[in-house]
């Protein structure tokens, strides 16, 4: 399982989700980007919540709202690091090798605001 969450701007949803099945179609380019933006908060982590949407009726409805014309909102979505360098590690092993996707070694940011952190 690779843990996720998203919000929407003013906070009126938040959705948490496997995002596994993102990952096995994603190509190597999509998730040596997601990986370049550290996770999450990017347009590429957001590309993660908009394909779920299509498995995941609680995104469809977050998603909805978002896009609506009289709203100014958006959405935010991460990625938990640590589930997603361990998917990458063992069905993608050579995007590790070739540093193109590493867990950052300052300190995992493996939550976001509202998602469980791990015990240390």
């Amino acid at each position: 399982m690779i843990r996720a969450v998203c919000y929407s701007y003013d906070r009126l949803y938040k959705v948490d989700f496997d995002a596994t099945a993102w990952f096995r179609q994603a190509t190597d380019r999509e998730i040596t980007d997601l990986a370049a933006s550290a996770f999450g908060d990017y347009s590429t982590a957001d590309a993660v919540a908009y394909w779920m949407a299509d498995h995941n009726p609680a995104i469809v409805e977050m998603v909805e709202y978002v896009n609506n014309p009289s709203l100014s909102q958006g959405l935010e979505c991460y990625v938990h690091e640590g589930d997603a360098t361990l998917w990458v590690r063992a069905h993608r092993p050579y995007l590790i090798e070739k540093g193109e996707v590493r867990k950052r070694p300052w300190g995992p940011k493996d939550w976001s605001p509202g998602m469980e952190r791990d015990a240390e």
